[in-house]
């Protein structure tokens, strides 16, 4: 990947650059993770009526986003 600027060209930034990538899908893979955890322990812990919630809740992380 490279930008118009040409800033990656300098090899400091570039590694910067991709750790910053890497880091936000990291970030969001454990996002994600953290959600599948705390709803089983929410689930176990109320049951029908946690069910019941994420039926009318549909989204997890961001409203109104599935």
């Amino acid at each position: 990947m490279s930008t118009e600027c040409g800033v990656e060209v300098v090899p400091a930034i570039r590694v910067l650059a991709w750790t910053w990538r890497v880091g936000t899908l990291a970030c969001l893979a454990y996002l994600l993770r953290q959600c599948d955890v705390e709803d089983a322990g929410l689930e176990s812990l109320f049951g029908d009526e946690w069910r019941a919630y994420r039926r009318s809740v549909p989204y997890r992380l961001i409203p109104y986003f599935v």
